[in-house]
Parts: structure tokens; C-alpha cells; sequence
């Protein structure tokens, strides 16, 4: 494992998990997190299809939370492209701060407000991606 920008994978609890990719790994783990970003939009997409297959009318609590999973990616992405440097910091920290504000201030949120946010932190994985990947 790559050692975290400034200091050692140890000192952090829980340095060797995944969770804390954009401190430990940096730049480096941009790939695992392209793969934990894809399984997560994998299982969004299959949830709601799988849960009619099943036939039954009831509203789970997985379901009725569906937007709030979504956010919590999208902030965990926003937090780890500022974190690595992959994104500017003050702009990822304001974007989060923005949002949770939003959130806090609203008791429900339509769909389309977790496109706006997710949107663009998506589009700024896209376009890093493209440039920082190795071809």
C-alpha cells in the first residue's frame, strides 16, 4: 500500500481499508475508486427493477433512502477528489458543505436534486479519469 500524503498507512485507523482510499492512496487509487464508483452505479441501477421482480408492493427502508445512498457516493467522491489533489480542495470541501447544508435544511429531496449534485462530481471523475489513467 502507498503510504498516505503525509504520513504512514498506521497512523491512520483503519489505514489499510479502502475507505480512506483518497488519504492512503492519493492519485494512485484513482482505479479502485473508478471500480467502487461502478459497482455502486451497477447496484443503484439493479435495485429498482430486482425489487419489482419480486413482485411485492411494499416500500422498503433501502428504498425510501434511495437519494440519501446516492448523495453519501457522491460526497464520498467529492471528499476523495479533493483529498488526492485530483481536485482542488476548497472547491470539493464547499461542494460537500453545500449539499449537506441543503439536506439538513429539507426533510425530503426530489430525485432530480441528486442528479445536480451527483452530476457534476461524476463529470469531474470522468474527465480525471481520462487524463490521469495511464493508456
Amino acid at each position: 500500500m502507498v503510504a498516505p500524503v503525509g504520513g504512514d498507512a498506521a497512523a491512520i485507523p483503519g489505514g489499510d481499508q479502502r475507505a480512506v482510499v483518497g488519504v492512503v492512496d492519493g492519485k494512485s487509487g484513482l482505479g479502485t475508486v473508478i471500480v467502487v464508483v461502478l459497482v455502486a452505479w451497477t447496484t443503484d441501477w439493479l435495485d429498482g427493477p430486482l425489487a419489482r421482480l419480486s413482485g411485492s408492493d411494499r416500500r422498503t427502508w433501502v428504498g425510501d433512502h434511495d437519494l440519501v445512498f446516492d448523495i453519501v457516493v457522491g460526497v464520498g467522491l467529492a471528499i476523495y477528489l479533493g483529498l488526492s489533489g485530483l481536485a482542488p480542495l476548497w472547491l470539493a470541501l464547499t461542494w460537500v458543505v453545500l449539499w449537506m447544508t441543503i439536506m439538513l435544511l429539507h426533510d425530503t429531496l426530489p430525485k432530480p436534486f441528486g442528479a445536480l449534485f451527483q452530476g457534476p462530481v461524476y463529470v469531474w471523475l470522468g474527465i480525471v479519469s481520462l487524463i490521469e489513467l495511464p493508456s
